[in-house]
């Protein structure tokens, strides 16, 4: 075995600005401030000498100031309108300490990175209407998302998703904080694959260690390779799948069955140069931050195509790494995210290869081992 792709070496996306501030939420987005600093931000009203505004607006302002309570709703728009009377800068009221959300955000903090990966994983963001949602059966994943959300200033939501799968819903703030970060927006195998890791998770190991923690909970496995009459075998793995449709000739688009996974010995020889060609940015990020921390060489080989109902078609990529030294120094180094479901299988993989490590399995044993693996 071996590689089965072409890295590539592309350029990095600009950074982003360094902060998220209020006036970036949408003009008619509702944020929650201080009344007693609403009231001292308004006070200048109270001024029949301020050349700015006509009595009219005077007399709005002087009307929210009077019956502002202890924390008020107020949209963007309109505090947008106070500056410009008052002649002052929107981040004045962030050195006030007028918002109940902490403006500035500075896009530096760990917990929007560790959100993202979540999203990436297993939900998405949308741009128009901005909301974000999580979907996955292990309910302390879902904990964890709603924990970084309310961490953030935002809030969420839960129900029952697609196919019985629970879904935490991300309210817009944070949405838009995530997508200035660099989350991309819509369909992941269209765009966030074709970026790389944003560069503050490649560059800090805190959040390097926990983005691949959390895919290996989410896209990952800890398995056995069983035979009978073999010993069993250890190995780690995930999977992602890329949007390769733009770059496979027209006639073998068309060719393709819809709702059908086509398996690599049935794709052919021409066809595999082109996608082994092709970039995945993201993937290749991630490869080299595990071979880079473990020290190992990992199998990364292609699984197959699939073409979806609107005609789309996508490659599967499978990540692995086998022997009990590799995944040893895995959850030495990166660890399992605690609570997880894939912890809880690791414990059980692990356990039952150290107890028939040594012995070549019989089929007693293989049923026994594989209804141990079905349990959890």
């Amino acid at each position: 075995m071996g590689k089965s792709r072409l890295r590539h070496k592309s350029i990095f996306v600009p950074e982003h600005t360094k902060s998220y501030h209020w006036y970036e939420e949408g003009r008619l987005s509702c944020l929650e401030v201080y009344g007693e600093s609403l009231r001292i931000v308004l006070n200048p009203f109270l001024s029949k000498d301020l050349p700015r505004p006509t009595k009219k607006q005077r007399d709005k302002f002087l009307r929210l100031r009077r019956e502002a309570t202890d924390i008020v709703r107020i949209r963007v728009v309109t505090l947008l309108e106070a500056c410009e009377l008052l002649g002052i800068s929107p981040k004045t009221l962030e050195r006030m300490k007028l918002f109940k959300r902490d403006y500035p955000i500075s896009l530096g903090h760990p917990h929007i990175y560790k959100l993202m990966t979540h999203l990436i994983n297993e939900g998405n963001v949308v741009k128009r209407n901005p909301r974000g949602y999580y979907s996955n059966l292990d309910m302390s994943l879902h904990d964890r998302v709603a924990e970084l959300v309310t961490s953030l200033g935002g809030y969420w939501s839960r129900r029952m998703g697609k196919d019985n799968v629970p879904e935490t819903c991300i309210g817009a703030a944070v949405v838009k904080l995530l997508t200035k970060a660099g989350m991309v927006p819509g369909k992941k195998t269209q765009g966030q694959y074709y970026r790389h890791l944003p560069k503050q998770i490649l560059d800090y190991p805190e959040l390097n260690r926990y983005h691949i923690s959390a895919t290996i909970a989410e896209e990952g496995w800890p398995s056995l390779i069983l035979k009978v009459g073999s010993k069993p075998r250890i190995m780690m793995g995930y999977s992602r799948s890329i949007d390769i449709t733009d770059i496979l000739p027209k006639e073998y688009v068309l060719s393709l069955e819809i709702g059908k996974k086509l398996s690599p010995g049935y794709i052919p020889n021409e066809i595999k140069s082109i996608i082994q060609a092709q970039p995945f940015p993201f993937l290749d990020d991630e490869i080299t931050i595990i071979e880079k921390e473990l020290h190992i060489e990992t199998q990364v080989n292609l699984t197959g195509l699939y073409k979806s109902k609107k005609a789309r078609i996508t490659v599967e990529w499978r990540v692995t790494w086998e022997g009990p030294e590799s995944v040893k120094k895995y959850e030495d180094n990166f660890g399992f995210l605690a609570g997880s479901k894939v912890e809880r299988r690791f414990k059980l993989v692990w356990r039952l290869y150290e107890e028939y490590r040594d012995r070549p399995l019989n089929r007693d044993v293989w049923d026994y081992i594989e209804r141990q693996l079905a349990s959890v």
